[in-house]
């Protein structure tokens, strides 16, 4: 760090001074997955908050970006707004909107709840969700439900190495002008 507290980069690399060349592991935040690697110009590699191995795995909360909020009525994709002032998975009711319900991490509106954990269920079931919905904060339909515990993958986790079987597309530019007319 330089005196102004700003960090100091290699003047051959672009990369902090002191720091190895090469993919470097990814630190999340306490409690936070992350995966491995990135492909350039895609961004970080995607973080999700993690779930107790027991419970359904299915619609973990992305929190590589998360979004600035006053309060979780502003929070899309079911998320609430936490103490960071940033959205993201709920930890309590006391979270989510009034009238909703923490289940799974996300917001629901409690008349859509059933279960809220494999608890809730019945022996060899899974408390999961049905997806987000275009209503409300993507939560309007959403519901939860006990499900068989069966069928579908396990899901492993690769080294990053499998093959991708599409390409990204080439980001277009465009003009400050335009950029600035669609503020307006």
């Amino acid at each position: 760090m330089s005196d102004a507290g700003e960090t100091r980069l290699d003047s051959r690399s672009a990369r902090p001074a002191g720091t190895a060349r090469g993919p470097q592991p990814v630190q999340g935040d306490a409690g936070v997955q992350t995966g491995g690697g990135s492909s350039p110009g895609l961004g970080p590699p995607p973080r999700v908050h993690p779930r107790p191995g027991d419970e359904w795995q299915g619609m973990l909360v992305d929190v590589t970006f998360r979004q600035v909020c006053p309060d979780s009525s502003v929070c899309g994709l079911a998320l609430a707004c936490k103490a960071d002032g940033l959205c993201g998975p709920c930890g309590s009711d006391a979270e989510c909107v009034e009238g909703e319900r923490c289940v799974l991490d996300h917001c629901l509106l409690a008349d859509n709840v059933t279960c809220r954990s494999r608890t809730d269920c019945g022996e060899d079931e899974l408390c999961i969700l049905s997806g987000y919905t275009p209503l409300g904060r993507a939560n309007g339909d959403m519901r939860s439900y006990c499900n068989a515990a069966s069928g579908g993958q396990e899901q492993v986790e690769g080294d990053g190495s499998e093959a991708q079987d599409w390409e990204p597309a080439a980001p277009v530019p465009v003009p400050p002008e335009v950029l600035l007319d669609s503020l307006r």
